[in-house]
């Protein structure tokens, strides 16, 4: 089982380590102005007001941005669902055990998903590496799996 620990504990520890911002200077906060921007209710040389209201040149308000999302960035968003899904659904399953080596791999899934949890909430902060961090929580999910494969067959073995 110390085995077990220390893998657990690695896989962790290395999504901690990923999941460190690159940026975290605060930035000041001040808001830029821009005269000349788009939909500000200015007056022109002529007196017209230019009242756009938050209407984009596309016509729909927000429109640019469900444009700009590419089928990446859709990607990585479905990939971190199934992550979420997968150790909300582990932490479900192993919340009525009361084997201790069950619970012992609850308490590392509740604080993968604590951590997942984090970064979701902060996504901005990790978008530069939301790569590596969906890859760390696969290889997590896939020694979780292994994990808990071994522990129920082993089981069924005694069992017979």
């Amino acid at each position: 089982m110390e085995n077990i620990d220390l893998k657990l504990n690695s896989y962790l520890n290395k999504i901690r380590l990923s999941e460190q911002p690159e940026d975290t200077e605060i930035k000041d906060t001040e808001p830029e102005t821009d005269d000349t921007e788009v939909g500000s209710n200015m007056t022109s040389d002529t007196g017209v007001g230019n009242d756009m209201s938050g209407v984009a040149m596309g016509g729909i308000p927000g429109d640019e941005e469900q444009a700009a999302k590419t089928d990446v960035q859709i990607s990585k968003v479905y990939e971190l669902k199934k992550i979420f899904v997968r150790l909300t659904s582990l932490e479900n399953f192993l919340s009525d055990s009361n084997d201790e080596k069950l619970l012992r791999i609850r308490k590392y899934i509740l604080e993968a998903l604590d951590l997942f949890k984090l970064v979701i909430s902060n996504l901005k902060l990790y978008l530069n590496k939301i790569d590596d961090i969906i890859i760390t929580y696969y290889e997590f999910l896939k020694i979780i799996y292994t994990i808990i494969k071994k522990y129920f067959d082993k089981k069924q073995s005694e069992s017979k």
